[in-house]
């Protein structure tokens, strides 16, 4: 997401409530100026790209921000997203998003029960290697603000005082997330709210592998 009439960048990786956060920013940005008229909508696009793509900015002088998660989480919410059969209430309620069915036939072909079934797929594999967090931010990893996931309320707060504007968005408490997940997938017995009670030591290593860069370069463990 880029807006270029305020000279923001916010580099956007999947899994990581980049939609939710441009959506409280567009938000914020109607409410100072309700004549503000939204620039562009790219998702997913690396730095390198939006330097790329927007060649007639001086993109290395807009303020840069990126969410990053914890690989091991990230991953499972990829399952989830994309592996896993969703609920009847999900496709009810929700209309399953058609981008999210585009990425199962893509990356998948089919939906698996099976976590570890989905990660030793061939294709996640090549996916989730060749799309690092890392590789999203080269280029501008000295100026680049990095937001946690896993402190999310905390560290967007300061994202937004350094634009002068105002977050009213809070990421689900627990009992939000047990009420999301009764909804999309049938209850808590089948994705807990802690992404490690899905693990295995095996299944814990094929993520290490497969994202051995992330974690190393952000300080993840499991």
């Amino acid at each position: 997401m880029i807006d270029l009439s305020n000279k923001f960048l916010f580099i956007h990786f999947r899994r990581t409530g980049g939609s939710v956060f441009s959506r409280e920013y567009y938000r914020e940005r109607k409410r100072i100026d309700p004549n503000y008229i939204e620039t562009t909508s790219v998702k997913h696009f690396s730095y390198k790209m939006h330097l790329r793509y927007f060649n007639n900015y001086k993109v290395e002088d807009f303020y840069k921000m990126i969410i990053v998660r914890n690989p091991w989480d990230l991953v499972a919410s990829d399952y989830w997203a994309w592996g896993y059969p969703p609920s009847t209430k999900a496709f009810v309620a929700k209309q399953k998003r058609n981008s999210l069915n585009r990425l199962s036939r893509h990356l998948n072909g089919k939906y698996y029960r099976s976590f570890q079934e989905f990660l030793t797929r061939k294709r996640f594999a090549v996916y989730a290697k060749s799309r690092t967090m890392s590789d999203m931010i080269i280029g501008c990893e000295k100026d680049v603000n990095i937001v946690r996931y896993e402190n999310y309320d905390n560290e967007i707060n300061g994202v937004f005082n350094d634009l002068g504007m105002k977050c009213s968005y809070k990421r689900m408490d627990e009992k939000e997330l047990t009420e999301d997940y009764n909804l999309r997938y049938g209850g808590i017995n089948k994705r807990p709210i802690d992404y490690r009670e899905m693990y295995t030591n095996t299944t814990k290593d094929l993520v290490y592998k497969l994202c051995k860069k992330d974690i190393k370069k952000f300080n993840y463990e499991f």
